[in-house]
């Protein structure tokens, strides 16, 4: 039997492997988190995002010079910081065998919950108040009185844009969210009144950056600070890739 022109190349088709010209992976999609996302920041790091129920949960390797830490997150639905749990990561000092390091702080943790009263709805501004509690721990200081109060949020969302990552082109919008403190933020220290450990009334204690991708259904911190209260290290990297992990 002849095999028609047209069904011989088909069959080729089918047995040749594709060319990597051919072989480039999918674009992400909102499936994508299921298994998860890996993204790629300024400086190389690789940040790991994967859906949990309706939440995402983000593995984040935060270096800075031979020191830095590592932050597991969770994001309700995918975009609001609702738990960060670091653990510091200092560089490998150089001391003469013998020596001893005493005061550092490396595996030290840090534990801070943000609750919401109601999460804001993507895409539209939002203001209100928020708990928020810090526990942290570690080889140099031991296990810290917990810290908690009360703090104005707000969350406001910038233009939409697609932009081109890794080949693809994806929505984004940029999100910040800015948290103050209040005369009436009533901050403690183990339950015991403490004003002033977080800032004075009206000074800012913590601004995040985040870019949001509305279609794959989470959000990379691009900047954070903790400005003059010291709430949070200066952090946060552009993103360079997208990649399925």
């Amino acid at each position: 039997m002849t095999l028609a022109p047209r069904a011989l190349a088909l069959l080729l088709a089918l047995a040749c492997p594709l060319s990597p010209a051919f072989a480039e992976e999918a674009c992400l999609t909102a499936e994508t988190l299921k298994s998860g996302v890996a993204v790629t920041v300024e400086g190389g790091a690789v940040q790991v995002y994967r859906a949990k129920g309706r939440d995402v949960l983000a593995s984040i390797p935060v270096p800075a010079g031979g020191n830095g830490f590592s932050a597991e997150l969770v994001l309700a639905r995918g975009l609001h910081v609702v738990s960060d749990h670091r653990t510091e990561h200092e560089g490998a000092s150089d001391l003469a065998e013998g020596e001893v390091l005493v005061g550092g702080n490396d595996g030290g943790t840090t534990t801070t919950l943000y609750a919401y009263p109601n999460l804001p709805k993507p895409g539209k501004d939002w203001a209100g108040r928020l708990r928020l509690s810090r526990d942290q721990d570690g080889p140099s200081i031991g296990p810290q009185p917990r810290i908690k109060g009360t703090v104005a949020a707000q969350v406001r969302y910038l233009a939409e844009a697609t932009v081109t990552i890794s080949g693809c082109a994806y929505r984004i919008q940029p999100v910040e969210t800015v948290l103050t403190v209040k005369e009436d933020s009533r901050f403690t220290l183990d339950g015991a009144p403490q004003p002033g450990i977080a800032g004075a009334a009206d000074e800012m204690l913590l601004t995040r950056r985040q870019i949001w991708f509305p279609d794959l259904g989470f959000a990379v911190i691009t900047r954070e600070s903790g400005l003059d209260a010291g709430w949070s290290e200066a952090w946060g990297q552009g993103i360079i890739g997208l990649a399925a992990n």
